[in-house]
């Protein structure tokens, strides 16, 4: 009973207490669920925010791929979506290569159209200038100041050159050492004196008879063309003329020689060989018929030739070579 009555007075207690509890903080309640509220919808737009930042920046990186992936990279696609998509690692990456591709047109066009060859170096040394501004990437920014050395040295401003290629660091240390050792000698202060004041070579324009622009010393009249008719003085219509007639296009094939109507006839004689040609004097081959005597002999068969008969025959078919070698 003791231990009852115990327990039954601590539950009391614990009663008491919250009870003293609620009303401390019943004037705030109103307060706690607004923050709980609040947390639960903030939650909700980080998360909202967050899924819609993952989807543009796969877009973005999408732009940039097919962009730098086409054959030749199409430059223009990428600064559009470097301008499509500002603040983001794409849009730092997308204007340190199209600046790249800038110098590559440059280069290109350094002696053959020197204007064009200015502008992409302007535009190229801004975006250059842009990226060592505002990002924080060690790796745009060495490749900036690689980009920015190899645009003085276009300009033939060696110095800035030399200035630019010491600032590079990471992967194009050893290169951009190079380059400044080269820039240091002599030879190429003249190299490049005389690249800025270089011309391409000019091409003459053709002369003489066909030249582009120039009326022929002869007109249409003044030739005697195939196939004219002696009264217009034109020519035939061709199978081209489109005032052809079918009549005029067939004109022609009334005139062919006509064939033979027995040129493949069966019983038609074979021509006779010319002399000389192989086989002409060659005997006939023998038959199994006899053959009529003509000295009075009695006529033979092929069975039992006699032997004198054998071997003037043989003399009579010798080749027409041997004949013509013993009469010579």
């Amino acid at each position: 009973m003791k231990s009852a009555h115990r327990h039954e007075l601590q539950t009391n207690a614990l009663a008491q207490r919250l009870d003293v509890l609620i009303q401390r903080l019943r004037p705030y309640v109103s307060t706690v669920a607004g923050v709980v509220l609040a947390i639960a919808v903030l939650m909700l737009i980080w998360s909202y925010v967050s899924r819609s930042s993952a989807t543009r920046h796969g877009a973005a990186w999408n732009a940039f791929n097919q962009a730098v992936g086409s054959a030749p990279p199409n430059l223009e696609e990428l600064h559009r979506s470097a301008q499509e998509y500002p603040g983001t690692k794409m849009q730092e990456m997308a204007d340190i290569t199209w600046a790249d591709g800038q110098v590559f047109m440059a280069s290109e066009n350094y002696i053959y159209n020197r204007r064009a060859s200015k502008e992409a170096l302007d535009r190229a040394t801004s975006a250059y200038q842009g990226i060592l501004q505002t990002s924080s990437d060690k790796r745009l920014l060495n490749r900036s100041h690689l980009g920015l050395a190899r645009v003085y040295e276009m300009r033939n401003e060696l110095e800035k050159a030399r200035d630019e290629y010491a600032k590079v660091g990471g992967g194009y240390v050893e290169f951009a050492k190079q380059q400044a050792e080269r820039l240091a000698k002599p030879e190429a202060a003249e190299t490049y004196a005389w690249l800025g004041k270089a011309e391409p070579p000019r091409l003459l324009p053709p002369t003489g008879p066909g030249t582009p622009g120039r009326r022929p010393a002869f007109s249409a009249g003044d030739l005697s063309l195939p196939n004219a008719s002696p009264e217009a003085g034109a020519p035939a219509p061709s199978a081209t003329d489109p005032a052809a007639s079918f009549e005029d296009l067939l004109k022609g094939l009334r005139d062919l020689p006509s064939e033979s109507a027995t040129r493949y006839d069966a019983g038609e004689q074979t021509p006779p060989a010319e002399a000389g040609a192989p086989g002409a004097n060659e005997s006939a081959p023998a038959t199994n018929e006899t053959a009529p005597a003509t000295d009075g002999t009695p006529a033979t068969t092929q069975d039992s030739p006699p032997a004198n008969d054998n071997k003037s025959a043989a003399e009579g078919s010798a080749p027409p070579a041997a004949e013509e070698k013993a009469a010579e």
